[in-house]
């Protein structure tokens, strides 16, 4: 009887920590792109362009990888004032490269308009109807 009671503590132990050490890697938060170096350059249109063409081939050159993309802002968008979206024209009207910027780009988020031309470092998560790029940053 006492075996059992160790033992069944000893597992409830063993699955606390397995469930700790799962819960702190899922809400780890991300870093922040600002010192890490492009992997990839490419514009704006031609990023689309390939995903629009062959999804499989470009998720290999781009998922996860972080981009340094060139393109004309089509509009801004915020869910919040601390969460912002920026749409860059793909040259095609069936989509778009959708830019979800970190938080404290507020500043150079509020001298964009539609039109502007734009170079943005951030983290490929593929393409659904438009490529999305995550923990975007401003560099122009």
């Amino acid at each position: 009887m006492k075996k059992k009671i160790v033992a069944g503590l000893i597992i409830l132990i063993l699955l606390t920590a397995a469930g700790w050490y799962l819960y702190s890697l899922i809400m780890k938060p991300l870093s922040s792109l600002e010192a890490a170096s492009p992997e990839v350059k490419v514009s704006a249109d031609t990023l689309f362009a390939r995903y629009n063409s062959d999804e499989a081939t470009s998720d290999s050159l781009y998922l996860g990888k972080i981009l340094l993309v060139s393109g004309i802002v089509k509009e801004t968008d915020s869910v919040s004032d601390s969460i912002y979206t920026i749409y860059l024209e793909s040259g095609d009207p069936s989509g778009l490269i959708s830019c979800e910027m970190e938080r404290g780009q507020v500043a150079a988020l509020q001298h964009l308009k539609e039109g502007d031309s734009v170079v943005i470092k951030g983290r490929c998560n593929g393409f659904l109807m438009d490529v999305v790029l995550n923990q975007c940053l401003i560099q122009n």
